[in-house]
């Protein structure tokens, strides 16, 4: 999660290589960074407020545009299952979850994993404001950051190697089916 006062954006963090690549060439920019996932690096817009008060007294949440990676949530979870076993990774954090990919994000949704919480679900602010959002396709992540920094006024930025995530498409069909019902509104954002 990073927050800039001057350059006036917000970047919400998704669990992905992805965004984290995009929080690390904007880091320099942000005066705010919040970058453990224990200490509130996959905050909400809405918990965002709640914790920055004092933020949006400065700077009103309406002059800031908030800043996002949109991860296909079959790459998301595709992703989060290559991980499990990397330090840092689901099972390091949350003891053993299974290996087969269904059985993982079954795990992983009875817990109510922060990780799959929908991404939609981290824009939404508390109260009417509305910032202007700049959502970036994973898929599309090094032409959407130079559109994003020419509208940032930020100097020309290279984006550290990011590794695709993908394998979504290697899902069981059952399994794209249930995450299309579960993350409809993050994939009507990525159309």
């Amino acid at each position: 999660m990073l927050i800039s006062l001057s350059r006036k954006f917000i970047v919400v963090a998704s669990p992905t290589a992805a965004c984290s690549a995009l929080e690390a060439a904007l880091r320099p920019h942000a005066e705010i960074a919040l970058s453990d996932p224990r200490r509130g690096a996959h905050l909400g817009l809405a918990e965002i407020q709640a914790g920055f008060p004092w933020v949006f007294r400065q700077v009103p949440l309406e002059a800031f545009r908030l800043v996002t990676v949109l991860a296909h949530p079959a790459d998301m979870l595709a992703e989060l299952h290559a991980a499990r076993h990397a330090p840092g990774g689901a099972a390091e954090e949350h003891g053993d979850l299974p290996d087969e990919v269904t059985a993982f994000y079954a795990a992983l949704r009875a817990r109510q994993d922060w990780r799959l919480r929908p991404q939609a679900d981290r824009l939404r602010a508390a109260g009417k404001a509305r910032p202007e959002p700049e959502l970036l396709a994973a898929s599309d992540l090094p032409a959407g950051f130079a559109r994003l920094c020419a509208r940032l006024g930020l100097p020309e930025a290279t984006l550290p190697p990011i590794i695709p995530t993908g394998g979504g498409e290697r899902l069981p069909a059952v399994l794209r089916a249930a995450l299309r019902g579960d993350f409809a509104a993050d994939l009507r954002l990525l159309k």
